[in-house]
């Protein structure tokens, strides 16, 4: 008895050490690499004028350190596990401050992401947690297994994917690629020239402003694509559906109903860019914003 009693105080007193608030901080390249790796938690990454990296927060109940290296204008912030993991007690809970230009690169495993002004990229990956991003800019990709996404006022490139989730898109400049296995997909946006959005079960709702020489293309297996889309227009679009209605309020051209299937097809202006979109078990409609 004596020994499990002297076990369970070392157990507690390992576990009261990890639960100690961290709060390191070195200097870096205002325009480097911070690559992040973490398995479990809540984690926020904020940038700011300073040209250094700030780790503040609580470790993993379970963590063994936290490694924090600054090379080559690359640093690494890892939150050391054990090889073999235990999926007991709570999870890390930090927030990481970044120069505003830097490059950010994370790789988690159960945790939810919050990222704010990084404007020199950023790849994200998770397995199961939901990813958040306000102001973002340049190359944006992210992914999650098992999650939400949601974005709002970026710019540039950006890259959206989620297997079982939905994806919400506001404020955003530039061009897109989002997709979904299970979920809807709102997108808002203005200055795009090319534009994918997919989901295999859910709706799919685009307000967008397009370019002249736009490239875009939506579907969805099982679910109602809206479309709206703000002027001036030049464009020729091409809409099936397989099995849903199909109602145009961008011109005057009808729907052609044939052995089940619903198709249209028109132009705006010169019909410079192309539209394509399709739907095989649900409602397409397209309007003007």
């Amino acid at each position: 008895m004596k020994v499990f009693s002297i076990c369970i105080l070392m157990l507690v007193t390992a576990t009261l050490q990890a639960e100690e608030e961290i709060d390191l901080s070195k200097k870096v390249q205002a325009d480097g690499l911070i690559k992040i790796d973490i398995l479990r938690g809540d984690i926020e990454i904020e940038g700011w004028s300073e040209a250094r990296v700030q780790v503040k927060g609580e470790l993993d109940e379970l963590a063994e350190g936290l490694r924090f290296e600054v090379r080559d204008g690359v640093t690494e912030i890892e939150v050391e596990m054990p090889r073999q993991y235990v999926n007991w007690g709570d999870g890390s809970n930090l927030i990481i401050y970044v120069p505003m230009l830097s490059r950010v690169a994370v790789k988690a495993v159960a945790t939810d992401i919050e990222v704010s002004d990084v404007l020199g990229g950023m790849q994200v990956r998770s397995i199961s947690g939901d990813i958040t991003l306000t102001n973002g800019q340049k190359q944006i990709s992210l992914k999650t297994v098992s999650g939400n996404i949601e974005t709002s006022k970026t710019s540039g490139k950006l890259e959206a994917s989620s297997a079982s989730g939905d994806i919400q898109v506001k404020a955003h400049q530039g061009n897109l690629g989002i997709e979904t296995l299970s979920g809807d997909i709102e997108i808002e946006a203005r200055s795009v020239s090319r534009l994918r959005g997919a989901s295999i079960s859910g709706d799919l709702a685009v307000e967008a402003a397009f370019d002249q020489n736009v490239s875009a293309e939506l579907t969805s297996v099982s679910g109602r694509i809206r479309v709206s889309l703000d002027g001036p227009l030049d464009l020729t679009f091409r809409v099936n559906s397989n099995s849903g209605g199909i109602d145009n309020e961008l011109t005057n051209d009808k729907v052609v109903d044939q052995f089940g299937m619903h198709s249209l097809q028109g132009q705006l202006g010169s019909g410079t860019g192309s539209l394509t979109v399709r739907s095989v078990s649900g409602a397409i409609e397209l309007e003007e914003g």
